[in-house]
């Protein structure tokens, strides 16, 4: 059934200006935390060990930086696990 409260997904849609990005949308990404499970045992421990703070806004505006031509991020897909 839909659930308004539900968590965010680990692939989110972003759309964010060479201006930064919108905070709506970054809100809704929480690039910080790792979102895509629990623990059985010791859960916030885990989930504060895996909370990494960076200005996300300036990494958005790097990426479009970086890439010649471009003026937007159309897409941004926070990838969780197995990836270390």
């Amino acid at each position: 059934m839909g659930n308004k409260h539900s968590a965010p997904s680990p692939q989110t849609r972003l759309d964010c200006t060479s201006q930064g990005a919108d905070l709506q949308e970054l809100a809704r990404l929480d690039p910080h935390s790792y979102t895509g499970g629990r623990w059985l045992n010791r859960d916030e421990l885990e989930r504060n060990s895996r909370h990494v703070m960076f200005d996300f806004s300036a990494l958005c505006k790097r990426a479009i930086h970086i890439c010649p031509g471009a003026t937007r991020i159309v897409n941004c897909e926070k990838r969780e696990g197995g990836f270390n």
